[in-house]
């Protein structure tokens, strides 16, 4: 298995959407890092992630689960036939009043991304620690979709925009039988 960079952004100050446009299609798997902070004042912070520009219609082509822990408790929740895949909720990404410097960190496994014979499916695990607050997740998500590949990524901060500092990266994974033992 091997991993190459595929692109880069960084957060302005200004924009709460990062998006990945034209992904080549030559890799079996993509992955996203994520080093994330909101300049909005809303504590939730969420995120959201959709594919190809599907974002408004149809409304039902997204589905998600996630488990999240703050130190104290844990708690399950998800949604199906949505518009997104909501994601670093509750915590998960710093925002404003947070203490300055705090930033969260996210991966993104995006599993058989060229694959027109089934739906595309992501894994996501996040977090942030905000100086004794803060939380974890795992989120698990799909797009129902079987007829298209993945050429797009759209990343979207829900109440602000991505903190000067904040970069997301994207890597494109090959796999390939190195021999037989």
């Amino acid at each position: 298995m091997s991993m190459y960079p595929i692109a880069s952004q960084l957060g302005n100050g200004s924009s709460g959407d990062i998006a990945f446009t034209n992904i080549p299609q030559t890799f079996t798997h993509l992955q996203l890092r994520m080093f994330h902070r909101s300049t909005g004042s809303n504590s939730g912070a969420f995120q959201f992630m959709y594919f190809n520009g599907i974002y408004t219609s149809p409304y039902n082509q997204y589905a998600w689960h996630r488990l999240y822990g703050d130190g104290s408790s844990a708690v399950a929740t998800g949604a199906a036939s949505t518009s997104r895949i909501e994601f670093s909720y509750p915590y998960g990404q710093p925002y404003s009043s947070d203490t300055a410097g705090i930033f969260g960190v996210t991966i993104v496994d995006i599993l058989d991304y060229t694959n027109t014979n089934k739906n595309k499916t992501v894994k996501i695990l996040t977090g942030a620690d905000k100086n004794g607050s803060g939380s974890v997740s795992l989120t698990s998500g799909m797009i129902q979709s079987t007829t298209a590949a993945i050429t797009q990524i759209d990343i979207l901060d829900a109440y602000g925009a991505y903190a000067i500092g904040s970069t997301f990266q994207l890597y494109g994974i090959t796999t390939s039988n190195v021999g037989s033992f």
